[in-house]
C-alpha cells in the first residue's frame, strides 16, 4: 500500500452518490466528506486506489487536494 493522500473526486451526473459510496470504498478510498449538492467527495487513498476510483462509472475526475490559506486581514501574503 502506498502513501495515503487526500483527493477530491468530482462526480458526473450519471449516477447519484448513494450508488457510488460502496464502490468508492471498495476501490480503496476512505471518504472524509461528501458534498452531494455539488457532486464532490473528499477522501484519502494511495495512487493505486485513485486509479481504481477514476475507472468507476459516475466519476468525472480525481485531483489531489491542495490546501489553500489566504491568510487573515492585513496578511502580507495570500498563498
Amino acid at each position: 500500500m502506498g502513501e495515503q493522500q487526500r483527493w477530491v473526486v468530482t462526480l458526473s451526473s450519471d449516477r447519484p452518490l448513494a450508488d457510488l459510496r460502496q464502490e468508492l470504498a471498495d476501490a480503496g478510498l476512505a471518504v472524509d466528506e461528501e458534498l452531494e449538492e455539488i457532486g464532490v467527495v473528499i477522501g484519502r487513498g494511495d495512487e493505486a486506489a485513485v486509479g481504481r476510483v477514476r475507472a468507476l462509472r459516475g466519476v468525472a475526475g480525481v485531483a489531489r487536494d491542495t490546501p489553500i490559506d489566504i491568510g487573515g486581514p492585513d496578511s502580507p501574503s495570500t498563498w
